[in-house]
């Protein structure tokens, strides 16, 4: 938490001047095979032995981050000015498929990712269209009133829940690792297509 503290410390000159600012943090304190934990942070289990110990330790060791990261924004009065986006890079294999690799196959684990968005105090909750990183860089400017030349591939996300489409649109997939699966999504049917 020290780490997260001191971060936010740096950016406390610009924050004064009442700048706005840009700030991504990549972080991968929930990995697989979330055994790269200081000891001293798994607060679950101790000495943790099985898959599931140590992955509850990520789990709630990323929880506190994540208190911890909004609650310095709260400290600085910043909550409802900040428009936070959390998302992960790929989903997470469970086996039920027969799959416990990240780096094979196209099954819908790897692909299903959250996102949350927390904009002006509030956030919803969407689960009926489906969207994709593409999808991000076109939203934020929209949503920040952003008017500027821009070639993004992607389809604005509404900022109501009110105001999504009634059609889902097409969403190109790749799986990074293996290279041999070429996809698309149009929710709830996934193409795929296997070039090995």
């Amino acid at each position: 938490m020290r780490t997260l503290s001191s971060l936010f410390a740096s950016l406390d000159p610009e924050l004064r001047e009442g700048r706005p600012l840009f700030v991504a943090l990549a972080t991968i304190s929930n990995h697989q095979p979330f055994t790269e934990m200081p000891p001293d942070q798994e607060r679950l289990y101790s000495a943790p032995v099985t898959f599931n110990e140590n992955f509850q330790n990520s789990i709630h060791l990323a929880d506190g981050y994540l208190r911890a990261f909004f609650g310095e924004l709260e400290t600085r009065g910043l909550l409802e000015k900040s428009l936070v986006i959390l998302l992960g890079d790929h989903g997470m294999v469970t086996g039920l498929d027969g799959n416990v690799s990240n780096e094979k196959s196209a099954s819908a684990s790897l692909f299903r990712i959250p996102l949350f968005v927390f904009w002006q105090g509030r956030s919803w909750r969407n689960g009926a269209i489906a969207y994709s990183q593409l999808d991000l860089a076109p939203s934020i400017l929209e949503w920040l009133g952003i008017s500027a030349d821009a070639h993004f591939a992607g389809e604005v996300i509404p900022a109501e829940a009110e105001s999504l489409p009634r059609e889902q649109h097409l969403i190109p997939l790749v799986q990074p690792y293996d290279g041999i699966f070429l996809m698309s999504l149009l929710y709830p049917y996934k193409y795929g297509y296997n070039t090995a």
